[in-house]
């Protein structure tokens, strides 16, 4: 999760892209900014098929970016760069920790 204006980033270690566990995931990183998420813009992947949970746990407005297009999502893919570089994707994180 990454803030728009301050870039301010969030991340969690997650055991599956499984729909369910994003989504808890996903409301337990911002429920303590609760006040002050006012939209969230994911891509169309299927791990956010819970968006409805979301939105209703958060009370936030949840959009899509258009398939193909991750401009629409620039800071958030060019956030993912910096922590790949640190946790690449063929690392294993089971020694890693929250």
């Amino acid at each position: 999760m990454v803030e728009r204006k301050a870039k301010f980033t969030l991340i969690r270690k997650l055991s599956k892209k499984q729909t369910d566990l994003v989504a808890e995931a996903a409301t337990d990183l911002l429920n303590r900014y609760e006040e002050t998420v006012c939209t969230i813009t994911t891509d169309n992947s299927q791990e956010f098929a819970h968006h409805g949970y979301i939105k209703e746990r958060l009370h936030a407005m949840v959009s899509f970016a258009h398939p193909y297009h991750s401009c629409e999502r620039g800071l958030c893919e060019n956030t993912n760069g910096p922590i790949r570089r640190y946790l690449p994707k063929v690392m294993s994180l089971e020694a890693i920790t929250e």
